[in-house]
């Protein structure tokens, strides 16, 4: 593996800041859309699922992410949403229709819905970020292929 294509070590204590930030907030706004929410409690997988419909339920799953730099809205020029590409290995397994990601703002009040079918087709690029500057492998999901939701209105 050459140094571009280093991956972040895991880092606990930004875990223990941002993921139950992040679950908390996609929990109220699932369960907001009539969804009971559970964390999975296999903490190596995906963070969440919920179960739906009836009168047989349908599990789905959802990974969550802040990120960090994201502050106010979503800068015009931003034209995709990166998706981590080593948070494809908890679609191991999973129907990729029942599986989904959402990327917030640091603020919790804004989040990207990207159904992880979105991913399928894409091939990862190396990115520069905050915490790895050489370049992570993420991949660019388009904005068409994503939603925005603002998690203030849809609590309101």
């Amino acid at each position: 593996m050459t140094e571009l294509q280093t991956t972040k070590p895991f880092d606990q204590e930004t875990h223990d800041e941002c993921d139950p930030r992040a679950r908390a907030a996609i929990s109220c706004f699932l369960f907001s859309r009539g969804h009971e929410v559970f964390d999975n409690p296999n903490i190596y997988k995906i963070d969440l699922y919920y179960e739906s419909g009836w009168p047989e339920k349908e599990r789905f799953w959802v990974e969550v992410e802040v990120k960090e730099l994201w502050e106010g809205p979503w800068p015009k020029d931003w034209d995709t949403v990166h998706i981590l590409q080593r948070k494809a290995k908890y679609l191991r397994g999973l129907d990729p229709k029942k599986a989904m990601f959402f990327v917030l703002d640091n603020d919790l009040s804004q989040a990207w819905y990207v159904p992880a079918v979105a991913i399928l087709d894409l091939q990862p690029i190396i990115t520069p970020n905050k915490s790895v500057p050489s370049g992570e492998l993420m991949f660019h999901v388009p904005i068409g292929r994503c939603r925005l939701f603002d998690l203030r209105e849809e609590a309101a």
